[in-house]
């Protein structure tokens, strides 16, 4: 099967000012990304599969916030983040603190690490990123004004892109929040039970 992206689908991370640390994302902004690659004729479902389970997510989130009488944001957090490269997706995880932030992702073939510390004199939250083949980087993340999830972008000083997706609700989408390994195969549409509904989205390419 030959997958496509459909135009004006990926890139939404640059809709955003990547240097603010917050900002409001839309569900359709997450699904833009981790559908970018799906098949076209896929892709209207997968696009309102992912908007629909990212509604709950907020919804039960905030039902819970309420209830603890607390706010859904803080000045840490951690979970699974994913790099859309292409093609290609690197899953992984993050860590973040008011201060500092660090991540790791593969696809199988390479691992790329992400740091950044202002303790380290570092004046933004721009994450300098190392991948074990040599390519070097940065990595800036947004969070999401109203949760815990949030978008971002990585540059490669190879002149590649990648497109970025992080937050608990990646939680439970196929092959997300493993990194590499046996979760990464040939990108194809799959299917997985999540929240009462089931979700598509590409699992990463060999």
């Amino acid at each position: 099967m030959v997958l496509t992206a459909l135009p004006g689908c990926s890139g939404t991370a640059g809709r955003h000012d990547l240097s603010l640390l917050y900002a409001r994302v839309e569900p359709i902004e997450y699904a833009r990304i981790l559908c970018a690659s799906v098949d076209l004729q896929y892709l209207h479902t997968c696009l309102n599969q992912l908007m629909a389970h990212y509604r709950a997510v907020r919804q039960d989130r905030g039902r819970r916030d309420r209830d603890q009488d607390s706010s859904s944001t803080g000045n840490h957090g951690e979970g699974p983040l994913v790099a859309i490269l292409g093609e290609d997706r690197y899953s992984g995880r993050y860590r973040t603190t008011l201060f500092t932030g660090r991540f790791t992702i593969d696809n199988g073939r390479r691992v790329c690490r992400g740091r950044y510390s202002a303790f380290a004199g570092d004046a933004e939250p721009v994450y300098r990123v190392t991948c074990d083949d040599g390519v070097r980087g940065t990595a800036r993340l947004v969070l999401d004004t109203r949760g815990r999830d949030g978008i971002g972008a990585l540059t490669l000083d190879d002149g590649s892109r990648a497109d970025i997706v992080f937050g608990p609700a990646l939680e439970g989408l196929p092959g997300v929040g493993l990194a590499g390994g046996a979760q990464n195969t040939r990108l194809s549409m799959v299917r997985e039970t999540t929240r009462n509904s089931t979700v598509m989205m590409p699992p990463a390419r060999m």
